[in-house]
């Protein structure tokens, strides 16, 4: 993900040696897509942007689990984890900085990228097993039936135009990044009619998005 990030940060800075103006001073608007939500965006240099988002999504990615809790035959907590080939569908609310290099190619065509980090609450939708598990075989660790904490990194790389004479910008971007999904030790779970209490579980995934930006703009 490093040399990913240096070679979209080398692009952008390159187009910005078009020395165009920036568009616009802010912006504020919506995504729409696989990220859907509010958008708020600042040009604090010519070619350097942050941008403020508050939005969900929804994902769909191969997962490496890592769970604790409580052996069902023992009651003493184990650890166990799975190497997971098929799916885990998640969706997700989070805050999300990010910090943008740009290229102005034209009054009114932008390029940019860059990276950032997000925060928020998660939930699974589905899971499929298609790996290996290692550990207890009686562990019981439930997926559907709480909210998880999340955290992750993204890269963002972008295109954006500048409608002319109009206060308006349609971009379109993509997200790549990696999620950690995470549990306190908190999940009750039931098993033959015995209630064990302190399950937790940690996922790392391929956090992956792309969507559509609207932004009303004003200043220069």
């Amino acid at each position: 993900m490093k040399k990913i990030f240096t070679c979209i940060l080398a692009l952008v800075l390159g187009v910005s040696s078009v020395m165009a103006e920036k568009p616009y001073k802010h912006s504020v608007g919506a995504y729409f897509g696989g990220l859907t939500g509010f958008t708020y965006k600042k040009y604090v240099r010519e070619h350097f942007a942050v941008t403020i988002d508050l939005a969900a999504g929804l994902t769909v990615s191969p997962a490496s689990v890592v769970f604790v809790g409580p052996d069902n035959a023992s009651g003493i907590m184990q650890a166990g984890y799975t190497n997971n080939t098929g799916a885990l569908g998640m969706w997700d609310a989070t805050f999300a900085p990010n910090f943008l290099g740009t290229g102005h190619i034209s009054p009114n065509w932008s390029m940019y990228g860059g990276g950032g980090f997000n925060g928020g609450v998660l939930g699974f939708i589905s899971q499929t097993y298609d790996g290996t598990y290692y550990g207890p075989k009686d562990l019981q660790c439930p997926f559907n039936e709480t909210i998880y904490g999340k955290l992750g990194l993204n890269l963002v790389w972008g295109v954006e135009y500048k409608v002319p004479n109009k206060p308006v910008a349609i971009g379109i971007e993509a997200r790549p990044g990696m999620g950690i999904a995470f549990h306190a030790p908190t999940i009750n779970v039931t098993y033959q009619n015995q209630t064990y209490e302190g399950c937790s579980m940690l996922a790392t995934y391929f956090d992956w998005k792309v969507a559509l930006a609207v932004r009303y703009c004003w200043g220069n």
